[in-house]
């Protein structure tokens, strides 16, 4: 069995939405998180996810009502923090666990069936959605600062690199990581512990799981997808360039139709 985590607790800053938490942000004429639930739903892997709630996480709760599970992360100490608050909840209650963000109002029901099935088929400890791009031109400028995946001369993944923390070299690195996974449960909760907040923000990154794996030796899988769906939203720009691709989307699904 599957369960959805899906990441919902920040203020949104660059957004300037002071009194919105950053997923109720509307796009599309909804708030982002209805996006996100609908495709984990329409998915068919899980019936009811969880949202971690935090900045005004009141109004999220007024807004989804029943339709998900709630955990509360009461201090934003980073994505890593984020899914340790959840841990009480969903230990001993699903097999694997499936990290979403509620700021990807584009990601498709097909794509989180396909790292679903990846994970579970392949039998690895954590399985990360990653996507590539040609270069950072044009609506790509959004993912300059998504983190990179650093894989070994044969191919492994040894470890992800946030961008802020990233050297020249690595910033270069054109395959990115969305902060998607999926995790064998067990493992997420044995490790989630030691994660450490020593780097430039002074978070508890989520990503770091993937070096303390690489070092213990269990497995790490990857799953391929589509840049527009791995597309968050944390500024005005990147709020823009969404909502075109949406509308692209939209009027493609519409000609199919007719």
């Amino acid at each position: 069995m599957v369960h959805v985590l899906i990441l919902g607790a920040g203020k949104g800053k660059r957004m300037n939405a002071k009194d919105l938490p950053k997923v109720l942000y509307p796009f599309a004429e909804e708030p982002m998180v209805a996006h996100v639930v609908r495709a984990v739903k329409e998915s068919g892997v899980c019936d009811r996810p969880t949202v971690v709630i935090g900045f005004l996480g009141d109004k999220v709760r007024a807004f989804l009502g029943d339709a998900v599970e709630y955990v509360e992360q009461k201090e934003q100490l980073g994505t890593g923090h984020a899914v340790s608050a959840a841990q009480a909840a969903l230990e001993g209650r699903a097999d694997h666990v499936l990290v979403l963000n509620g700021d990807h109002p584009l990601i498709r029901p097909q794509m989180i069936r396909g790292l679903a099935e990846r994970h579970e088929n392949g039998g690895a400890a954590i399985t990360l959605a990653t996507t590539t791009v040609p270069d950072f031109s044009d609506w790509r400028v959004c993912f300059a600062e998504f983190s990179r995946v650093v894989r070994s001369a044969s191919g492994a993944i040894t470890r992800i690199v946030e961008a802020k923390d990233a050297s020249p070299a690595e910033r270069e690195i054109r395959e990115l990581h969305p902060t998607i996974f999926c995790f064998r449960a067990e493992w997420l909760w044995q490790n989630i512990a030691k994660l450490s907040n020593k780097n430039v923000q002074s978070e508890y990154y989520i990503t770091d799981l993937i070096q303390l794996a690489a070092e213990q030796g269990v497995s790490i899988d990857s799953f391929a997808a589509e840049p527009e769906e791995c597309l968050g939203v944390n500024t005005p720009e990147q709020l823009k360039f969404a909502e075109e691709i949406f509308g692209r989307r939209r009027k493609g699904a519409a000609a199919l139709s007719s």
